[in-house]
């Protein structure tokens, strides 16, 4: 009964789930989209003889869609025309086609491939397992069947023994867009309740000849991406064979991309917009060549990837805020239905809807992608091509070293360094995960105030003024010299933008002038009253100017407010200075001015 009940629950749901995604009240910015991958980079290669195959199925008659299939079989085609150089009439293409459509293809074209040729398969759309132990991938076409949807594929180890049929074609390469655990491209399960387990190996590999570049070499997603109009892996690797993947495997540029580089890219690409990826290349053919030319792409910036990781991740909350609410409400009719018969199956039905969703939560999962790995993949690759040699120890030495040099460890030794506004950005992230990471306190307040000291001597006063910001804030008011800095800063700066921020501050510095003695007191205290007392008699004077212009209830409530706290300050400071023995004429001038009277500001 339960697994009916859930069977039918999503089918209630995706309905229920595309009005909430679609509906105006939750509209937001237009999202952040990827570089374009198409049309396709044009080469002077040629490969006439080479023949491809490319399915894209997205329509399933019973399953869930495959979204953007078909738009990644058409690029891949598109790729293999313009960018590998396959003649027009050799790629034969096929979209939303059944598995016995699949299968005829296979043996109509697969098995006429010419002697020294390699044949392409491409595949965009769902995979499955075969039900046995030793299961095999299989590609569903769309007829697929939804209750053992992995019993009537295309297996991988067919589509390999049908295009080296008659042994001429000299080499296969599979390209797999598709997930085979039993997940759709929304990442949800093709069939509720079943999943299956994916062994990296694919026995359709062991032949030398065959090379698979597979999405999803296990268990692993394959996610639709709105952002791109493509699968994740379709778009990063039609993006590799632009160019974007050429040094990926070592980190050495030569204006080709082989096709271990372009899985290599792949995956770390996926990987930096928080999708879990391997690289998925089986079988030999990673010193393939897939693209060369004069001049190829440059990939998209780290800055770039992290703004779209971004939109990707607020996506992902939306998306599973928006499931969760269809979810609970086709489960709430169903409690309803149940409770409208009364009884004890009522109460039970509503005691059951409470514990299902009485205290639900949302997790994302997020893939990260550290930098430093990626260096580590392209200094092991050369590391190995040297052996190990004195060149290639002096390297990871280099290496090693600068990695010290950009480190942050040493808060001491930084502040000469520092003091000069001389720190290299390296060291600069490193003090700034320090100030947001560190558990200890006294850590992240020293390490902040590095990043205060080098912004200062550099003269950058608006990264400085950032940084005050948020030590004040967020880490320490304990040292009031620097609070009146900030506060001298914004009133000097803007004094009607940023005067209510100045007063503010320039208090928090006065909770703490005990820590200052004997004339740094006077001085210090006298200049805080001061900031606090103009700036309260400027933003009454504008205040005042803009109801006078506009006569409005609002603007005048705001006029008075500012006038009685340039009263009160100003009064408060004249106090300090007639005690002090200091000269009083500004403080009398605006007491006198804010009051509206000399009787306010004469002596007590």
């Amino acid at each position: 009964m339960a697994g009916a009940w859930h069977h039918s629950a999503r089918m209630l749901l995706l309905p229920l789930l595309l009005s909430l995604i679609c509906t105006p009240a939750l509209a937001q910015e237009a999202p952040a989209r990827a570089p374009a991958v198409q049309p396709a980079l044009e080469t002077a290669r040629r490969a006439s003889d080479d023949i491809a195959i490319v399915i894209g199925v997205e329509s399933y008659d019973a399953l869930p869609q495959a979204t953007y299939a078909r738009a990644d079989a058409r690029a891949w085609a598109e790729w293999l025309q313009q960018g590998r150089g396959l003649r027009s009439t050799k790629i034969y293409r096929l979209e939303d086609p059944t598995t016995a459509q699949i299968q005829a293809e296979l043996k109509r074209r697969a098995g006429k491939a010419k002697r020294g040729s390699t044949v392409w398969l491409v595949f965009a759309g769902h995979g499955a397992m075969t039900a046995e132990k030793d299961g095999q991938r299989v590609l569903l076409g769309r007829d697929a069947d939804p209750d053992t949807p992995g019993s009537g594929g295309v297996s991988l180890q067919a589509v390999a023994d049908a295009a080296l049929k008659g042994r001429r074609a000299a080499r296969v390469v599979l390209v797999l867009d598709a997930a085979f655990d039993g997940r759709g491209r929304d990442g949800l399960e093709l069939v509720p309740g079943q999943r299956s387990a994916v062994p990296d190996a694919d026995p359709s590999s062991d032949d030398a000849r065959v090379t698979t570049w597979s999405a999803a070499p296990g268990a692993d997603p394959v996610p639709a991406w709105a952002g791109a109009g493509h699968s994740a892996f379709s778009w990063a690797a039609l993006g590799a064979l632009r160019g974007w993947a050429d040094g990926e495997v070592d980190g050495q540029r030569d204006g080709k991309v082989t096709l271990a580089e372009a899985d290599a890219y792949a995956a770390w690409t996926r990987r930096q917009l928080g999708i879990p990826a391997r690289e998925g290349l089986r079988g030999a053919g990673g010193d393939l060549v897939l693209v060369e030319a004069g001049a190829l792409e440059e990939g998209p910036s780290a800055e770039t990837l992290s703004a779209l990781s971004a939109e990707r991740r607020r996506q992902r909350f939306a998306d599973a805020e928006a499931l969760l609410h269809a979810e609970a409400a086709a489960f709430w009719q169903h409690t309803l239905d149940q409770a409208r018969q009364g009884g004890e199956g009522g109460r039970k039905a509503l005691e059951a809807f409470i514990q299902e969703f009485g205290a639900k939560e949302i997790a994302i999962t997020w893939t990260l992608a550290l930098p430093e790995v990626r260096e580590a993949r392209h200094l092991l690759a050369r590391y190995d091509e040297k052996g190990a040699g004195q060149e290639a120890v002096a390297e990871v030495v280099a290496v090693a070293q600068a990695v010290a040099d950009e480190s942050c460890d040493d808060l001491v030794a930084l502040e000469p360094a520092a003091m000069m506004g001389s720190l290299s950005p390296g060291q600069l992230s490193c003090l700034d995960l320090r100030v947001r990471t560190d558990r200890l306190q006294t850590a992240r307040e020293k390490a902040s105030m590095v990043l205060i000291a080098n912004a200062q001597a550099a003269g950058d006063q608006g990264r400085w003024a950032s940084m005050v910001q948020r030590h004040i804030d967020q880490i320490s008011r304990a040292d009031p010299a620097l609070i009146m800095q900030y506060a001298v800063w914004l009133f000097r700066t803007d004094p009607l933008e940023n005067g209510e921020d100045a007063i503010h501050w320039a208090g928090v510095a006065l909770e703490n002038k005990q820590r200052w003695e004997g004339e740094s007191y006077v001085k210090n205290v006298g200049a805080l009253m001061r900031i606090r007392a103009e700036a309260a008699y400027k933003l009454w004077v504008d205040a005042d100017r803009q109801y006078r212009q506009a006569p409005d209830e609002a603007l005048e409530w705001q006029a008075e407010d500012w006038r009685g706290q340039a009263k009160d300050l100003s009064r408060e400071w004249l106090d300090y200075l007639r005690a002090a023995g200091l000269e009083t004429d500004l403080a009398e001038q605006l007491c006198t001015s804010a009051a509206g009277t000399t009787d306010f500001c004469r002596p007590r």
